[in-house]
């Protein structure tokens, strides 16, 4: 490269470092958004990015991207920092979580209706549920014949006997204990299933849209003053990493199944299904990200990434070396 086109090369570098200081490098990124957003508006999104090829990108993403220990690593620890943060606040819930957002959320919560006849029939089908409902029906119907059955009030001495305790009648009676235990054992065996039916059907009725209301607006007294961090103490640390860590085992045993897969595929569909004649502008607009937000946010950030890579000199090197090839091809074009 002979000087002159030595010195010119050096103009470019100098004029291009310009470009990206100051007021000037507002201007020039505004005008790249600007300009980039003007096509956008033209081009479709299943034109620019077809559904197929999105699909493969989620996919992969999803699926295929090793996900490494020092990643999962890294969620930890911003969750247990998220933790500590709240620990800390001394605030009320009511601040974290206003009431109109709470009303929306048990709203929500009110109307899966067929899923709440789905869990409370689940629960009364499960045999701990079964268990619970003969502990309760042998000890209640067991207390009340040792205690409040008449028969026992007819025993010499039992009403000085159930002033000191049911033990007392247990200790003078032991007879009456051992007939009793047989005969409630084979009434609670043979009346549970029904009342495990009854006490479905009573659940069912009992746990409407009012009674639900009434017990979120019975939470909300309880817990609407209390200090955020005194909420969040309620769950140990321990007991979080092992949900980080649950988490984690079940996403990396699942990922790669055919169901995630085909969710991928359906949710992606039907995103072009909605959005895929419309241009990408209009998209991204539907997104949140508009012409102007896009050039302000992006200006900056360019700033500060300009500057850092400015001062360093990694961005002269990268515009000299970029230019400089430029020059020297174009040197060697005019000596041929």
């Amino acid at each position: 490269m002979d000087d002159d086109l030595a010195r010119l090369c050096e103009a470019h570098v100098r004029y291009e470092l310009d470009r990206w200081r100051g007021d000037t490098l507002r201007d020039t990124v505004s005008a790249q958004v600007e300009g980039g957003f003007d096509w956008l508006q033209e081009v479709t999104l299943s034109r620019l990015v077809p559904v197929d090829t999105a699909q493969g990108w989620v996919r992969r993403f999803v699926a295929d991207e090793p996900l490494t220990d020092e990643l999962f690593e890294e969620i930890a620890w911003a969750v247990r920092a998220v933790q500590e943060s709240l620990l800390e606040e001394t605030g009320p819930v009511q601040e974290v979580l206003p009431r109109e957002r709470y009303e929306q959320l048990i709203s929500s919560v009110v109307g899966l209706h067929r899923l709440r006849e789905e869990i409370v029939g689940q629960i009364t089908d499960s045999s701990v549920y079964t268990k619970l409902i003969a502990h309760v029906l042998y000890h209640g119907l067991k207390d009340y014949l040792l205690i409040e059955n008449a028969v026992v009030r007819r025993v010499p001495g039992a009403s000085l006997l159930l002033r000191i305790g049911q033990n007392a009648v247990r200790s003078a009676t032991p007879q009456l204990e051992a007939g009793i235990d047989r005969r409630l054992v084979a009434f609670v065996a043979a009346n549970v299933a029904q009342t495990v039916r009854d006490s479905r059907d009573f659940l069912t009725a009992t746990l409407d849209d009012a009674m639900l209301w009434t017990i979120a607006d019975e939470i909300w007294a309880v817990n609407r003053s209390r200090a955020v961090g005194q909420v969040a103490g309620l769950v140990e640390e321990e007991a979080l990493g092992d949900l980080v860590a649950a988490g984690r085992d079940f996403w990396l045993s699942k990922r790669s199944s055919p169901v995630v897969g085909r969710l991928v595929d359906a949710v992606v569909a039907q995103f072009y299904r909605a959005h895929g004649a419309e241009p990408v502008a209009v998209v991204l607009a539907d997104l949140g990200v508009t012409r102007q937000g896009a050039g302000v946010e992006l200006a900056q950030i360019a700033a500060r990434l300009v500057a850092v890579a400015r001062d360093s000199g990694a961005l002269e090197a990268h515009v000299r070396r970029r230019l400089e090839a430029f020059y020297t091809e174009y040197a060697a074009t005019l000596r041929g």
